[in-house]
């Protein structure tokens, strides 16, 4: 092999290495990235759960004071 072509050769490789420096750096990146967005997923999941209990219970509450209210206008009618 030529000198000349030696030389284009180890060019080559240097430069793959950057890139696969570059790629790596990127894959940091998305890993970290990817951590956070999990983290923020997982709150506003147990914020949804948090809802959806407080919501059942209002419910359950507003049963309870349709009932009372009903029994009241029974027992007006009665009167």
């Amino acid at each position: 092999m030529s000198l000349e072509a030696l030389d284009q050769l180890q060019e080559k490789v240097q430069k793959m290495l950057e890139a696969n420096a570059l790629l790596q750096m990127e894959i940091e990146e998305f890993k970290e990235k990817n951590i956070v967005l999990e983290e923020k997923m997982n709150a506003i999941s147990a914020q949804q759960k948090d809802l959806v209990d407080e919501n059942n219970e209002l419910k359950q509450e507003k049963t309870v004071w349709q009932n009372r209210l009903n029994s009241l206008l029974g027992k007006m009618d009665d009167i």
